[in-house]
């Protein structure tokens, strides 16, 4: 009880401290992402997979492994002459609904149509890609159609609920997918002008663009609904605008995150919030020693619960927050180190 007791706990803290936040030097917004998208992921798969901390821990081989014994996937990909960790730069994934379907009232399940967009940019064959696709559908009984929207061509993938659009640009060496028509030659005309809304671009305009990976959102009603419910957080729920977590990736992780509010006081309550129940011994002030006990470079054999506390100690020695103007700030590395406890192995060993 006490070990799932503090498992628990450790998600909790995790998710709590994801969502806080760091400054980072602005960023230009990508243009593909629409006017109405309120979450977006972004991730550069060759600068993750070639990175030595990924590489060192066999995590690229274990995708290939992953990906190679997934039929329908490694058959697309062969038709195609695609190779995903060469030959895609970018994949990026903006949505009209934070990503988690509701449950509860059937009516509200059954209206969840969130709208989406798929960006990927690389060195593709436009005629690999045509031919896997129409081989995919002649397989799955569901033809791909061809259909012509003003200048552009676009392919019909007929997806049960809705319709999957595609579209290839050559010049910007991109392909395109959303459930929406016009987002596709929106992204074929080389994007939205208007971009997404002040919320979320402020945002994205907090990350430097050198990001191995990251996700940033407004913060929904749902969630702002889930605060109000602790007595602690119910006066700064309301206040709270986005969130942006990103990672640059190489020898190690450098994570970065923020969470922007409508004051800078609900902002020093969230930092207090975080202080009190995420890590209370956690001390925020920004460059200040931590009065933490120092693990040995050899830790004894522990159960799962010592474990976990030892994990947490590691994590919070890493963590570094700053307030700014309406921002919460955290920035935190991730080495071989911390890795290794939380995969339960001895630091150096496999």
């Amino acid at each position: 009880m006490r070990c799932a007791q503090g498992l628990s706990g450790l998600a909790c803290r995790l998710i709590l401290l994801l969502l806080a936040c760091c400054k980072t030097p602005a960023s230009e917004i990508d243009p593909f992402i629409p006017p109405d998208a309120v979450f977006v992921a972004f991730a550069r798969p060759n600068q993750c997979l070639n990175s030595s901390l990924i590489k060192s821990r066999g995590w690229d081989s274990l995708l290939k492994t992953l990906i190679a014994t997934q039929d329908p996937v490694q058959g697309f990909l062969e038709n195609a002459g695609l190779n995903p960790f060469t030959q895609i730069d970018s994949v990026l994934i903006a949505s009209t609904v934070f990503p988690i379907l509701p449950t509860g009232d059937p009516e509200v399940v059954k209206n969840f149509k969130p709208h989406f967009i798929v960006a990927l940019r690389g060195k593709f064959h436009a005629k690999n890609l045509l031919k896997a696709l129409k081989i995919q559908g002649h397989e799955s009984g569901a033809p791909v159609k061809e259909i012509q929207e003003g200048e552009f061509t676009l392919w019909v993938l007929p997806v049960p609920d809705s319709p999957v659009y595609v579209g290839i640009s050559s010049k910007q060496k991109a392909v395109f997918l959303a459930n929406r028509k016009k987002d596709v030659v929106g992204c074929l005309r080389g994007g939205f002008k208007d971009g997404p809304g002040k919320e979320l671009r402020d945002a994205l305009g907090k990350l430097q663009g050198k990001e191995s990976a990251y996700l940033a959102g407004t913060i929904p009603k749902a969630f702002r609904d889930y605060l109000k419910k602790d007595n602690d957080a119910r006066e700064f729920a309301d206040k709270l605008d986005a969130w942006t977590v990103g990672a640059e990736i190489t020898d190690k992780l450098e994570g970065t995150a923020f969470l922007t509010s409508q004051d800078n006081a609900s902002v020093r309550q969230v930092k207090d919030y975080l202080e009190k129940k995420a890590f209370p011994p956690l001390k925020a002030e920004t460059g200040k020693e931590k009065d933490q006990k120092k693990l040995p470079e050899k830790p004894p054999e522990q159960n799962l619960e010592d474990r976990i506390q030892a994990t947490c100690r590691e994590f919070m020695n890493r963590v570094r927050f700053a307030i700014e103007p309406n921002t919460l700030n955290l920035r935190l590395t991730l080495e071989e180190k911390l890795l290794d406890m939380l995969q339960g192995n001895q630091p150096g060993k496999p």
